[in-house]
């Protein structure tokens, strides 16, 4: 076992916590603290592209594109779109379709949900920036 499989374990356990959240939206105020501190630890550690760096921005994303709007929340939820944007370029850059399908899908359901206008200059800054970026090569 070497660090491959930790990262895939980690990554496994990672899809099981969002998707257990996602599991339970009627019961989400009760796991909401701890998902939300462990996302913006893992977001916070990302300091190069790889797997792990893709499934914490993806699942992060899911989070908010299927929790926007519920109660108590939507703060948590945008704290996580801006570490998103905080990410090293080299991240964001090899991640910048991912974020950009992400963040439209975001846009179309949960736009209502979006009110406070510093929260709209974060999403659309970084869509102009995510739009000057060139995809690394796959």
């Amino acid at each position: 076992g070497g660090p491959g499989v930790w990262e895939d374990v980690a990554v496994f356990y990672l899809e099981v916590l969002t998707n257990t959240a996602l599991a339970n939206q009627a019961r989400i105020g009760v796991v909401w603290p701890v998902v939300h501190h462990h996302f913006q630890g893992l977001l916070a550690a990302v300091d190069r592209p790889g797997l792990a760096a893709e499934r914490i921005v993806v699942n992060q994303l899911r989070l908010c594109i299927h929790l926007m709007g519920q109660p108590g929340v939507d703060p948590d939820l945008i704290d996580g779109l801006r570490s998103i944007a905080l990410l090293p370029a080299p991240v964001q850059q090899g991640l910048s379709e991912r974020i950009a399908v992400g963040l439209l899908v975001l846009l179309r359901g949960n736009a209502g949900h979006v009110t406070a206008r510093e929260d709209w200059k974060a999403l659309l800054s970084q869509l102009q920036e995510l739009a000057g970026m060139r995809p690394a090569a796959s």
